[in-house]
């Protein structure tokens, strides 16, 4: 959405309100921020944990997952241990739903092995969706589904758009 905006006396544009949701920070409260945006990254991180942890300062469990995403319980469960290794696209499937920040969505990737570098159809969306799920709501695994179907691709998870 365009809106217009008043800035030191100077009409501007901007699209969405993206600044105004982003804390200006000064490295008195990086601390601060890095835990307000749920970052982890540990050592020991893996997966499974940083899925874990992801999940708990959001909220949501394994069950509300199944159903943002469409993913089958028992591979979210073999995700959230560490029991599988671990796919692409319901990677970026997990990342759409709970809407993680993109330098989120790309430790998550980085962690299970996976590299969007390949200049791809399918590469490109799931790029796209990993830099706005976290900005626009109307991003959602079953929208990101539609798009990918639409440009004749296979769909991240079995989870439809509803008509």
């Amino acid at each position: 959405m365009l809106r217009k905006k008043k800035i030191d006396d100077r009409e501007i544009y901007q699209i969405d309100d993206f600044a105004n949701r982003i804390k200006v920070f000064t490295s008195d409260c990086v601390d601060d921020i890095l835990n307000e945006y749920s970052f982890s990254k540990k050592e020991e991180d893996t997966v499974g944990t940083y899925l874990r942890f992801l999940m708990k300062k959001k909220g949501i469990i394994g069950a509300r997952l199944y159903e943002m995403t469409g993913i089958d319980k028992s591979t979210l469960s073999e995700y959230l241990h560490d029991n599988r290794n671990q796919q692409k696209n319901y990677l970026v499937a997990i990342s759409v739903a709970l809407r993680l920040l993109p330098i989120q969505s790309k430790y998550l990737l980085d962690l299970a092995g996976i590299c969007l570098c390949k200049h791809t159809q399918e590469n490109w969306l799931y790029q796209l969706f990993l830099d706005s799920c976290a900005f626009n709501k109307q991003i959602t695994v079953s929208k990101c589904n539609e798009i990918l179907i639409s440009k004749g691709l296979a769909p991240m998870t079995n989870l439809r758009v509803l008509k």
